[in-house]
């Protein structure tokens, strides 16, 4: 698909890939482009996703990539 940071741009890209993609669903304003790809993260989080990304965020420090729950 390669690298779109326009939203429509960017939408239309992953309904091409995925006609069934919902853009309600994933946080299609924040993409994260790189290396001539972009991906998208889902907004269906469950009650395991504060450890997951904690867990993700203390195995690759050197990614230092951060996070914070909603009203924090």
């Amino acid at each position: 698909m390669g690298e779109a940071g326009d939203r429509d741009a960017l939408v239309a890209a992953f309904r091409d890939a995925d006609p069934r993609f919902d853009p309600v669903r994933w946080f299609v304003d924040y993409p994260i482009c790189q290396d001539g790809r972009t991906w998208v993260l889902s907004n269906q989080w469950g009650t395991q996703t504060e450890g997951t990304l904690r867990a993700l965020s203390q195995a690759f420090p050197a990614a230092k990539v951060t996070f914070r729950p909603a009203g924090s």
